[in-house]
């Protein structure tokens, strides 16, 4: 796989470089995992952006091509991204796709996620709350006799390191953007992809969730692939499906370091995928 160079758009906190970080899929455990089950992960636990007529629209054109019941089921009311917000909750959401129930209330993140071993664009900072955390946690520790007290030491002495990614993330309180001239699709069938400014390719790709899943595999380990009924995508070249989702927010999100690996500048983009 060739080197990805990412370059300059249109998004909340851009630059004009980028360091790319991957989420480890170690950041959590997956009880769910024996049967398979989505493999997301949680960066902000608290409700987020409404795929309104422009968001939906924008996950038609992101995932052009893909069977229409595939796209909305990416933000079906079961299906990790927007439980108990999504389409087909009770009482309905607007689906803007089928044109079914559009003077209800439009479908909603219900919690920012990603996915394990997605990549994201971001830049090292500090945050306090983190920091404190931290040193919580050790003390918890001590206190189970899991620890000692060199821990909470260590957690003293990292009271000012480098603690946190600042992810960018599109910004969900506004229309996905278009390119100059061309106006946001008023239907369905006005939907063109070339009109829009940010969809998935090899140098925005940091910008959206590649969904996957996660299974346990006979005699131990597990695998991580993708969400059924995706599509192979050319510029990516690995043979296997992806499904987008924008990782877009109202919120600047803020994620513990020790999630996430940095990736070299220069290093082809990382696989979400994975077998062990």
């Amino acid at each position: 796989m060739r080197a990805v160079t990412i370059t300059t758009t249109i998004t909340r906190g851009a630059r004009t470089s980028r360091t790319l970080f991957q989420l480890k899929h170690t950041a959590r455990v997956w009880d769910c995992a024996v049967q398979g089950c989505p493999a997301i992960f949680v960066l902000r636990d608290g409700p987020d952006m409404f795929f309104d007529k422009h968001w939906q629209f924008h996950l038609v054109a992101s995932n052009w091509g893909m069977d229409l019941r595939a796209i909305m089921a990416l933000i079906g009311n079961s299906k990790a991204f927007a439980n108990n917000t999504g389409i087909g909750a009770d009482p309905p959401r607007a689906n803007w796709i089928s044109g079914s129930n559009l003077t209800a209330q439009n479908p909603r993140y219900d919690k920012f996620r990603t996915c394990a071993l997605n990549t994201h664009a971001g830049e090292k900072t500090y945050s306090l709350l983190f920091a404190l955390q931290n040193i919580l946690a050790a003390a918890r520790e001590v206190m189970a006799g899991r620890n000692t007290l060199m821990g909470v030491n260590r957690a003293m002495q990292d009271i000012a390191a480098t603690n946190a990614v600042r992810l960018e993330t599109m910004d969900g309180r506004l229309p996905p953007p278009m390119k100059p001239g061309k106006n946001l699709p008023d239907s369905l069938q006005d939907i063109n992809p070339d009109d829009y400014l940010l969809l998935p390719g090899p140098e925005t790709r940091h910008l959206f969730i590649d969904a996957s899943n996660i299974k346990n595999q006979p005699g131990g380990g597990y695998r991580i692939g993708p969400f059924a009924h995706g599509l192979v995508r050319d510029w990516i070249g690995d043979g296997m499906m992806h499904s987008f989702l924008p990782f877009a927010s109202w919120y600047t999100i803020l994620s513990p370091l020790q999630y996430w690996t940095e990736i070299p500048s220069g290093s082809p983009f990382p696989s979400p995928f994975k077998r062990s």
